[in-house]
C-alpha cells in the first residue's frame, strides 16, 4: 500500500482499504460502532486526494 501511494496509484490503494475495511464495516454495524470507522475511512480518503493533488500538482511543475 505504501508503494502504491508513493507511486500515486491510489486506485489500487483504495481498493485494498476497501477490500480491508468493508468487511469491519459489517462486524462494526453489528456492534453499533460504525461511526468511528466512518470518520477513519473519511480520513482516509482525504489523504488520498491530498496526496493525489499533491503528486499533480509536482508532476506540472516537473514539466515547466
Amino acid at each position: 500500500m505504501v508503494a502504491d501511494l508513493k507511486s500515486g496509484n491510489l486506485e489500487d490503494m483504495a481498493r485494498i482499504v476497501d477490500d480491508t475495511v468493508k468487511p469491519e464495516l459489517k462486524t462494526a454495524s453489528k456492534d453499533g460502532s460504525i461511526a468511528g470507522l466512518r470518520e477513519d475511512i473519511e480520513a482516509v480518503k482525504s489523504a488520498g486526494r491530498e496526496a493525489a493533488d499533491a503528486e499533480a500538482e509536482k508532476s506540472s511543475q516537473d514539466k515547466a
